[in-house]
């Protein structure tokens, strides 16, 4: 049986691996200009933890909830998308290089 301390630890080295980093570069000059909706982060920490889980039906419901909510704009939801899309590589670069271990569904 897997300890919750293990499980925590296994989930942070995916995070690292996958963290959007250029992504993360665009939302850190944004918000140099602009200030983000709370949301927005609600949304990114959301989509970091559906992809460090595995969890491709969280991560298709808020992808899916992101398109139909009102109160980002058009700047925030393409930035929530793009980090999206740069885990999902980076997280299949990670399995096909053998740096991450893909989870059993």
């Amino acid at each position: 049986m897997v300890s919750i301390g293990e499980r925590k630890k296994a989930m942070r080295a995916v995070l690292d691996y996958i963290r959007p980093v250029n992504t993360l570069d665009l939302v850190r000059q944004m918000a140099g200009i602009a200030e983000l909706s709370t949301p927005f982060g609600d949304y990114w920490r959301g989509f970091e933890m559906a992809a460090s889980e595995g969890d491709e039906c969280t991560d298709a419901a808020l992808a899916e909830q992101l398109d139909a909510d009102h109160r980002l704009d058009a700047a925030e939801k393409a930035l929530l998308f793009e980090a999206r899309a740069e885990m999902s590589l980076r997280g299949l670069e990670g399995i096909m290089t053998g740096a991450i271990q893909e989870t059993p569904t």
